[in-house]
């Protein structure tokens, strides 16, 4: 069985959708802020060595715990370059 469908075993929700159809000029990166939150997606960026890990007000970093959590699901979908510091 692959890593994926492992994971999707484990999951007890999973999101699928076209949005391509009904929104041809989405701004596509600001759909995973929308389900997580921009910081979340920023740490997650920031551990795969995408992006420089800064927070402006009003956003601010996560809790130690949910980037503890972010790094636990990147290392498990094999995503994780750097680690989170």
């Amino acid at each position: 069985m692959s890593k994926r469908a492992e994971i999707r075993a484990r999951s007890k929700f999973i999101l699928r959708t076209d949005v391509n159809r009904f929104y041809p000029s989405i701004y596509t990166h600001s759909i995973p802020w929308a389900i997580h939150s921009k910081s979340v997606v920023k740490a997650a960026m920031a551990a795969m060595g995408l992006l420089e890990e800064t927070y402006r007000l009003p956003m601010v970093p996560p809790r130690p715990e949910s980037k503890a959590r972010i790094e636990a699901v990147l290392k498990e979908l094999g995503l994780l370059k750097a680690a989170l510091v």
